[in-house]
């Protein structure tokens, strides 16, 4: 029984240490707004894709978008489901397009940092080898 508990911990333990990270953050201002107010979230139990969604909805007068970064699951990112209720509004509110990104390591809905490393460290190394 000991060992059934010792494992049983182990097994939570692990599970939650393994959990997806994804960032989280709501904005109908800009994605750099949502950036600025973003917060890391654990994600829950079949949750294991971080998403980023913009949507906007255009009229005759104004335009409105909505910024949106969290957590979804495989299923919801392969079948496009947001993006089908998006097209549904669209019928509804003319001139709305949505664009949903997923991807599966921590905190990858992060934004364009990790680009701009690489090619800062391509830039020196080229700059490195010409001297």
């Amino acid at each position: 029984m000991k060992k059934l508990l010792v494992v049983s911990i182990f097994m939570l333990c692990f599970a939650i240490a393994v959990a997806l990270k994804c960032y989280d953050c709501t904005s109908m201002a800009s994605m750099a707004d949502c950036d600025k107010n973003r917060k890391e979230m654990d994600c829950g139990k079949g949750l294991d894709r971080c998403s980023t969604l913009v949507t906007v909805f255009k009229t005759q007068v104004s335009e409105t978008k909505l910024f949106r970064k969290s957590c979804l699951t495989k299923q919801a990112c392969d079948s496009k489901v947001l993006l089908v209720a998006c097209n549904a509004a669209a019928k509804i509110i003319k001139n709305t397009t949505c664009t949903l990104d997923c991807c599966e390591k921590d905190l990858c809905n992060g934004g364009t940092a990790p680009l701009v490393s690489v090619l800062l460290i391509l830039a020196c190394a080229l700059v490195t080898f010409l001297r």
